[in-house]
């Protein structure tokens, strides 16, 4: 074989992880994910199952790469682990990302070349089915799945109410492979014409839902005005207590700003004021004078502590409290999905170097429960920062009758890389999905409000200090996603245990 039968597997593998990386925040060349990985499923489909696999690993390394390259600074930077380790640890999460785009490509190959070319449109299914897995398996780690480059799509993205995102990931693999049949599956005939016309078909419907659904109200009652303070604390700031008056200063003036404004509703970022707010009395006497005297409700994060007992340690968490205007704190809610080596150190032992990373905030212990808090009569729901991006998660807190999603984080630790403008895409989905408001308030930003349909109504730029305000509806209309959760991803993994166990059987029958 010449040399450029042996690397080309390998420069198609790097030109779809280029093309992925273009797709998603903060470039969003959305359109480029519609043929990105058309010439990595090309080598799946012309290429044995051993070279798809590695061509596959390698398109996932350049992908997880180049999403995720902020990771190791941020470890390095406020983790305080040496620069090697952290930039092992980051390779290590990359490799084991890149394991799935691996998967994907050494099982298509498989498939199409044991059971024919016609196994080609398997790769929408399989795909789904990795996603999802990938949601749930090591704690989780659904970052920037490919749907979420089409954020900004609001015809096509109206089809998560039914399918959550893995929907419209389907819909740009299905994409790809209709590519990939045509110019490379060397078919032509009845069935090409045919399974042209039913793609066609599912392309139009979900576009056309998408406008129809653009152009139908939903049922409004009483708005509720809403805030979101943006500090701008630099991470540096927030870790360190001297500043902690300078902070809740700031936090305070923008707060009685905010309620001058007539806002009923205002929200702080993640641990906005870095110090405990039920451990501290001045603190906490100063927040409740705040908002008795202005009349308005309080949503606030911040650590809290149980103190140890005789049957268990003292327990820290991260949690978000809202404080009504009687001065009373009417529920809190205790972060349920914590982040591996940035909240708690996953396998202590195995990473026994990593104890650092959480040091400087504490090492936290996962909340039990999907408790709402209550705006006068509505629940509303508080994702706290990487919560968000579950929408297991956000579908649970909506199932027990949340009205309004509230989602609170501190990104500073990102800096001006991709990362806020990637946790900012998810959000998005989460208000299609469940339809309902999203409200989301960050230390530097990006500080928004999103509506039902997932229209970006207003965001903040990042670093800046300011009030992100408007006026959201509490809702109560139940989706089909809000209802019957994940269908899409279970017929997709059924889907594609079917094909592997055919491919296992003709594999029998071929040896007998």
């Amino acid at each position: 074989m010449d040399i450029w039968g042996r690397l080309y597997p390998y420069l198609a593998a790097l030109i779809t992880g280029v093309l992925l990386v273009l797709s998603i925040p903060k470039i969003e060349l959305s359109f480029l994910a519609w043929i990105s990985l058309s010439p990595l499923i090309y080598i799946a489909v012309k290429k044995p199952p051993l070279t798809s696999l590695w061509a596959g690993g390698l398109a996932g390394v350049v992908f997880h790469g180049g999403c995720l390259y902020w990771i190791a600074p941020v470890m390095h930077q406020y983790g305080k682990l040496p620069l090697i380790v952290s930039w092992l640890i980051a390779l290590v999460l990359v490799l084991y990302l890149s394991l799935y785009f691996a998967l994907f490509t050494f099982l298509l190959s498989k498939l199409t070349s044991s059971l024919g070319p016609k196994l080609l449109f398997t790769a929408p299914f399989l795909w789904v089915s990795l996603e999802y897995i990938k949601t749930f398996l090591l704690t989780g780690f659904p970052w920037e799945l490919i749907g979420y480059s089409q954020y900004r799509n609001l015809p096509l993205i109206q089809i998560a109410s039914f399918t959550g995102v893995y929907g419209v990931s389907f819909l740009i693999i299905l994409a790809n492979c209709l590519i990939i049949w045509w110019v490379a599956a060397g078919l032509k005939g009845r069935f090409s014409l045919k399974i042209t016309a039913l793609c066609g078909m599912i392309f139009a419907a979900a576009f056309l839902y998408g406008y129809w659904r653009l152009r139908q109200p939903f049922p409004t009652g009483e708005g509720i005005k809403v805030a979101c303070i943006q500090g701008n604390v630099p991470q540096d700031k927030k870790m360190t207590l001297k500043y902690v008056e300078e902070i809740f200063e700031d936090h305070f003036l923008m707060t009685r700003e905010a309620s001058l404004r007539g806002n009923q509703l205002i929200i702080w970022s993640e641990s906005a004021v870095p110090i405990s707010f039920m451990r501290s009395h001045s603190y906490q006497d100063a927040v409740k004078y705040l908002v008795s005297s202005h009349n308005i409700h309080l949503l606030l994060g911040s650590d809290d502590v149980t103190p140890a007992s005789p049957s268990s340690p003292e327990k820290y968490f991260n949690s978000a409290f809202l404080v009504t205007p009687q001065g009373e704190v009417a529920g809190k809610y205790d972060k349920i999905h914590l982040v591996p080596f940035g909240e708690y150190v996953p396998l202590r032992k195995l990473f026994f170097f990593a104890g650092k990373l959480v040091q400087e905030s504490s090492d936290f212990s996962p909340g039990e429960s999907y408790t709402l808090l209550h705006y006068d009569s509505h629940p509303i729901a508080v994702a706290i920062c990487y919560e968000i991006i579950f929408p297991q998660l956000i579908r649970a807190f909506i199932s027990r009758g949340a009205e309004l999603i509230t989602t609170i984080t501190n990104d500073a630790w990102f800096g001006r890389t991709s990362a806020p403008y990637q946790h900012f895409s998810m959000a998005v989905f989460r208000a299609v999905e469940n339809r309902r408001y999203v409200v989301r308030a960050a230390n530097t930003g990006i500080s928004g409000i999103i509506d039902p349909y997932g229209k970006i109504l207003i965001s903040s730029p990042i670093f800046v200090k300011t009030i992100v305000e408007g006026v959201v509806y509490p809702m109560e209309v139940r989706s089909f996603y809000l209802k019957y959760g994940d269908l899409l991803c279970w017929l997709s993994l059924l889907l594609t245990a079917m094909a592997l166990l055919t491919l296992i059987w003709a594999r029998k029958m071929r040896f007998t």
